[in-house]
């Protein structure tokens, strides 16, 4: 449905089709509209101008647009009702516009769109023959006037109003924010109508020049303003979206081993974990260096889900000890319920959280220096976690925290764990709509943390209680048998 296989590309998507889905029911719930003909024109001007915006830059063989052209022609002359195919092509744009018709009006506007599209489809084609002369019939279309929407010219007033139509993650909202603001910055002007296809071309070689990773460039920066320019078009705030056509090349990288931890270099993690930490380490950070790599290699969670537990995170649900993952935290704002494996209680984690009063299992907010609501506290202690395992020799050819996720459904495919359930405790959006139903039951998914093996790395014999007879457990001299 959302056509597109990028993850970043479908969050996009996604938030736009909700919004688009709620202003439909907006207009379901106003009734039908009658337009007049002025009106219909106006609309038919807005599908002329998004759909000639939508091809000029590339508009591909001629042949296409000719063929098309013609079609297009004999489908005017058979007004007032054109083909079906362009009726469906019709009430699509009225959804996407909130947009519900009386039946003398909608057959207007098909009308009015079918000539409008023909019209477009001559103007690509002499695109496609190398003419790009403005069309003289242009002018013809009035400005859509939509009732009922307020006009805003403001670039960070359209992020927060699609943000909020959309039901974007207080994660996103705060990760797109200020790259917003940059994007002022660099128009010059809180502006819409200032921002343009050449000063977003800058933009982009800009940033890459600064030297962001084209990835990040892509899937953050150019994301955030395709989306909300994307938005304010659909709000006719602006005729075109600047941003719709800008691409940044993204070179594929080359895999030269294993995504996850092997299990030299995840007993190499754990075992440094258990040293004693600087006199001068603060009690969090050396909690985070002990308990955070052994969660996430019993969980497979996301670093900064960790990262960012309260004591009130880990409890008990149904008798069974549970970390609660706040869906603030998560990529796919839905909270979560994990297990917490036995090997973690006998070293001692519930102890410690419970000693621990009410305040962040991981990072002391009275020491936060910097944080902001674009990079926490706690997301800083994954920053710093990363940079003491790479100190410990971990190569760079993998990620020093997303490492245990990779290495987790690794482990998990090797004991035999249930797809479905895995996916859920590693918080993975469902395949499809059937995955969405039904609610993971914390006596369900323990059942399948259970199946994970072990890692023996030599505890201290007061943090290493007798484990459960037939117990799998990773040792080094098992490595052909439970991983690498």
């Amino acid at each position: 449905m959302l056509q597109t296989r990028d993850p970043e590309e479908a969050k996009i998507r996604h938030a736009l089709k909700a919004a688009e889905v709620r202003r439909r029911w907006s207009g379901l719930k106003e009734g039908p509209r009658s337009l007049s003909q002025k009106d219909a024109i106006a609309l038919a001007g807005k599908f002329y101008r998004e759909m000639v915006a939508r091809h000029e830059e590339n508009p591909g063989p001629a042949r296409r647009w000719e063929r098309q052209w013609r079609q297009g022609e004999m489908e005017v002359r058979r007004a007032p009702r054109p083909w079906p195919t362009r009726r469906t092509l019709v009430g699509r744009f009225l959804t996407r516009e909130g947009l519900v018709l009386d039946k003398d009006s909608f057959d207007r506007v098909a009308l009015a769109i079918a000539k409008a599209s023909t019209q477009a489809e001559e103007h690509l084609l002499r695109n496609a023959n190398d003419d790009y002369s403005p069309d003289p019939q242009a002018a013809r279309f009035p400005e859509w006037q939509s009732a009922a929407k307020p006009q805003v010219t403001s670039i960070i007033a359209a992020f927060k109003a699609y943000a909020k139509e959309a039901e974007l993650g207080t994660r996103t909202v705060k990760k797109w924010g200020p790259i917003i603001d940059r994007l002022v910055v660099h128009v010059g002007r809180d502006d819409l109508s200032a921002v343009t296809r050449t000063k977003m071309i800058d933009w982009k070689n800009e940033l890459l020049a600064q030297g962001l990773s084209s990835r990040s460039v892509r899937d953050g920066y150019i994301a955030a303003a395709k989306a909300t320019l994307e938005y304010a078009l659909g709000q006719d705030w602006i005729k075109t979206n600047p941003a719709a056509s800008i691409k940044v090349r993204v070179k594929k990288k080359a895999r030269t081993r294993e995504k996850g931890f092997t299990l030299a270099e995840a007993t190499t993690i754990l075992k440094a974990t258990l040293a004693k930490p600087p006199a001068k380490m603060t009690r969090e950070t050396a909690a985070a260096r002990r308990w955070i790599p052994w969660i996430c290699a019993y969980t497979g969670a996301r670093v900064n889900e960790i990262t960012s537990l309260l004591p009130d995170d880990v409890r008990t649900l149904a008798g069974i000890k549970v970390f609660r993952i706040r869906a603030e935290n998560t990529k796919t704002d839905e909270y979560r319920i994990v297990p917490i494996h036995d090997h973690l209680i006998e070293q001692g984690l519930w102890d410690y959280v419970k000693s621990h009063g009410s305040r962040p299992l991981f990072y002391d907010p009275a020491r936060s220096r910097g944080g902001t609501d674009a990079n926490p506290h706690w997301q800083k202690v994954g920053e710093r976690l990363a940079e003491w395992i790479r100190k410990l020799g971990i190569p760079k050819g993998v990620q020093p925290n997303h490492g245990w996720r990779h290495r987790f459904s690794s482990a998990a495919m090797d004991a035999g764990m249930d797809e479905r359930i895995q996916n859920i405790i590693q918080g993975h959006a469902p395949a499809n709509e059937a995955r969405a139903y039904g609610d993971l039951w914390p006596q369900t998914a323990r059942r399948e943390i259970q199946k994970l093996p072990r890692y023996e790395v030599g505890l201290p014999k007061e943090l290493s209680r007798k484990s459960v007879s037939g117990t799998r457990s990773f040792t080094p001299n098992r490595v052909s048998k439970l991983g690498r």
